[in-house]
């Protein structure tokens, strides 16, 4: 597997709308459809960062558009932003959705906003200040996929792994036949529990199959994000996970999603 590409490493990064900026989000786009289908871009000051995510990530998605033959729309859908820090003291099992990734809890890997009818294509996770101990982990849907046996696969493809009140299938299939994954295999078990939602075995049978595979598989990438660093992954085509934090840790970090038209990523 392609190691996770580093655009640039900035000393300025280009400004919104600049000849620089939009061949930037150019290279990440093409970064983002090709595994690990995450890019790292370095060098962005947490003063300017904000208002550069928003801006790469709006650019990175019209681009990705016009090379897919879809129409960009005139008015982009808004970004959700989320400043994350821990809080030692937080339910992680509360209903926000936000809540486990407050903990100093390591992170499983799995897909961002899968209680969403479509998740996010897009998110970018900007760190403020590190934490050596929390080192980010990616996973590309091909390898996942290339562990599985087609029972598994067929199983895993059906729409009865509950997340919140809806049932979804993990593995799906966007426009143009591209296998994309939908996991969170903490919030699968809450929402089985809250919702009385009852798993066949061979249903539950799969889903110890992927994990087992998550676990056993050697193409997981780790990376510890420095201040500065923007880590911007295809939620649609990669897994993503964070190992866990210490109780006390002052790690601060700047999430952003971003809904994708359907075929623009995947």
């Amino acid at each position: 597997m392609p190691a996770i590409r580093v655009k640039t490493t900035f000393r300025r990064p280009p400004k919104p709308g600049s000849a620089a900026f939009f061949s930037l989000a150019d290279r990440v786009r093409a970064g983002l459809t090709t595994p690990p289908y995450a890019v790292l871009c370095r060098g962005i000051a947490p003063t300017q960062g904000r208002n550069f995510a928003q801006a790469l990530l709006h650019a990175v998605s019209a681009m990705a558009c016009q090379h897919a033959g879809l129409p960009v729309a005139l008015n982009p859908p808004p970004i959700s932003f989320t400043e994350v820090t821990v809080k030692p003291d937080i339910d992680p099992n509360a209903d926000a959705v936000t809540s486990y990734s407050r903990t100093e809890h390591a992170l499983a890997l799995h897909t961002d906003s899968t209680y969403r009818r479509v998740p996010h294509g897009l998110i970018a996770f900007h760190m403020v200040t590190t934490d050596r101990a929390g080192a980010n982990s990616i996973l590309a849907v091909d390898d996942v996929l290339s562990a599985l046996d087609p029972a598994t696969i067929a199983a895993l493809s059906e729409p009865v792994f509950p997340f919140k009140a809806a049932l979804y299938p993990i593995i799906a299939h966007s426009a143009s036949s591209t296998p994309i994954l939908r996991y969170y295999r903490a919030q699968i078990d809450l929402s089985a529990e809250r919702h009385g939602t009852h798993l066949s075995a061979r249903h539950s049978a799969a889903l110890a199959t992927l994990d087992a595979a998550l676990t056993a598989c050697d193409a997981i990438q780790w990376l510890t994000l420095k201040a500065g660093d923007m880590l911007v992954i295809n939620n649609l085509r990669a897994l993503h996970g964070r190992s866990a934090l210490s109780r006390d840790s002052k790690r601060r970090m700047f999430r952003y999603r971003l809904d994708v038209p359907e075929g623009a990523l995947a």
